[in-house]
Protein backbone atom coordinates (compact mmCIF):
# COMPACT_ATOMS: atom_id res chain seq x y z
CA UNK A 1 0.00 0.00 0.00
CA UNK A 2 3.01 2.25 0.25
CA UNK A 3 4.12 2.32 -2.74
CA UNK A 4 0.33 2.37 -4.58
CA UNK A 5 0.24 6.17 -5.58
CA UNK A 6 4.25 5.88 -6.86
CA UNK A 7 4.06 6.37 -10.59
CA UNK A 8 4.59 3.05 -12.76
CA UNK A 9 3.01 1.26 -9.69
CA UNK A 10 1.74 -2.28 -10.35
CA UNK A 11 1.04 -4.35 -7.21
CA UNK A 12 -0.29 -7.34 -9.18
CA UNK A 13 2.94 -8.78 -11.14
CA UNK A 14 0.39 -10.26 -13.88
CA UNK A 15 -0.26 -6.92 -14.73
CA UNK A 16 1.87 -5.26 -17.92
CA UNK A 17 1.31 -3.09 -20.33
CA UNK A 18 -0.70 -5.72 -22.70
CA UNK A 19 -2.90 -6.69 -19.96
CA UNK A 20 -3.96 -2.88 -19.14
CA UNK A 21 -2.62 -0.07 -17.63
CA UNK A 22 0.89 1.30 -17.07
CA UNK A 23 0.66 2.36 -13.45
CA UNK A 24 0.17 6.18 -13.42
CA UNK A 25 -3.64 6.38 -12.43
CA UNK A 26 -3.41 6.90 -9.31
CA UNK A 27 0.05 8.77 -9.29
CA UNK A 28 -1.53 11.36 -11.32
CA UNK A 29 -4.54 11.24 -9.19
CA UNK A 30 -2.36 11.99 -5.88
CA UNK A 31 -0.54 14.94 -7.93
CA UNK A 32 -4.02 16.65 -8.72
CA UNK A 33 -5.23 16.25 -5.14
CA UNK A 34 -1.88 17.89 -4.00
CA UNK A 35 -2.07 20.53 -6.71
CA UNK A 36 -5.56 21.45 -5.28
CA UNK A 37 -4.41 21.65 -1.73
CA UNK A 38 -6.44 18.35 -0.87
CA UNK A 39 -5.27 14.95 -0.12
CA UNK A 40 -6.07 11.10 -1.30
CA UNK A 41 -6.20 8.01 0.96
CA UNK A 42 -6.36 4.48 0.02
CA UNK A 43 -7.24 1.55 2.07
CA UNK A 44 -7.96 -2.02 2.22
CA UNK A 45 -11.63 -2.82 3.16
CA UNK A 46 -12.66 -5.40 5.52
CA UNK A 47 -14.34 -7.45 2.98
CA UNK A 48 -12.00 -7.02 0.18
CA UNK A 49 -11.37 -4.47 -2.43
CA UNK A 50 -10.01 -1.25 -2.26
CA UNK A 51 -11.24 2.27 -0.83
CA UNK A 52 -10.07 4.90 -1.83
CA UNK A 53 -11.08 8.47 -0.66
CA UNK A 54 -10.95 12.23 -1.91
CA UNK A 55 -10.20 14.95 0.45
CA UNK A 56 -10.90 18.56 -1.17
CA UNK A 57 -10.49 21.74 1.03
CA UNK A 58 -13.12 24.25 0.51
Amino acid sequence: MKRIFDPFTRIEDSRDKLSGGNGLGLAIVKESMAVMKGSVIAENCRKGGLRITLLFVI
